[in-house]
């Protein structure tokens, strides 16, 4: 399944795990891409701007990794990205670096429970992505 490259974040169409894991390996070979348009990318994600549809009915879930603070470049800023979750039923979870979680909190309702910190290796990464999942379709 191919990805999709937009500024400097990257769209797959939805994957297995491990083959999503080799796609953020093969992120890591990319140039800079300067600024990362987060904001912009959590809202595109939701607003149909991607070339892929949510199925009726689904849960939707979107994870956010980056090594940035909150930025755009369309203007949007963490608590319109928030209402729109709210409004049409998004599940929003961020990977950022601990200096970084504040510009993103707004984004996640608030919760510090949304916000993650990267680990050192994928795998541990993976089983936090796996701990988001568990607690939503068993916690809930």
């Amino acid at each position: 399944v191919p990805a999709t490259l937009r500024h400097s974040e990257m769209v797959t169409n939805f994957v297995p795990a491990d083959e999503f894991l080799q796609y953020l390996q093969a992120m890591q070979h990319m140039d800079d891409g300067g600024i990362e348009p987060s904001i912009d990318a959590t809202l595109w994600s939701m607003d149909g701007s991607y070339p892929f549809t949510w199925t009726p009915g689904s849960q939707k879930v979107i994870i956010l990794m980056t090594d940035e603070i909150a930025q755009t470049i369309t203007g949007q800023n963490v608590a319109q990205v928030n209402l729109y979750a709210i409004e049409n039923g998004y599940q929003i979870f961020v990977f950022a670096l601990p200096e970084h979680h504040a510009s993103f909190l707004q984004m996640v309702r608030g919760e510090q429970d949304r916000l993650y910190t990267p680990m050192a290796n994928s795998e541990t990464v993976f089983q936090q992505i796996k701990q988001i999942f568990e607690d939503l379709c068993i916690g809930e």
